[in-house]
């Protein structure tokens, strides 16, 4: 999709995001919405599952191990640990 918003094809968009970022467009992304889901977690009393769908994870499973993988920590100890 963003490779189609810069006219660009698939590929070399993804190559030339991953040199100027050093990450994959994918990583980058799934990166962005953990940080959201650790700062609604803090800042609000949702459930695990509602801020991992707010997040736009669709499985709370696949939430759980990319955040643990990320922060080190499962999304309800990170929440208890900051409280």
């Amino acid at each position: 999709a963003l490779a189609l918003e810069a006219g660009v094809h698939p590929v070399y968009f993804a190559r030339a995001f991953r040199a100027a970022t050093g990450v994959a467009p994918s990583a980058f992304a799934v990166q962005a919405r953990l940080e959201r889901a650790s700062t609604a977690l803090l800042a609000s009393e949702a459930s695990i599952s509602a801020v991992a769908h707010g997040a736009g994870f669709t499985d709370h499973s696949h939430f759980c191990r990319q955040f643990r993988r990320v922060f080190g920590v499962s999304p309800s100890v990170y929440r208890a640990g900051f409280r």
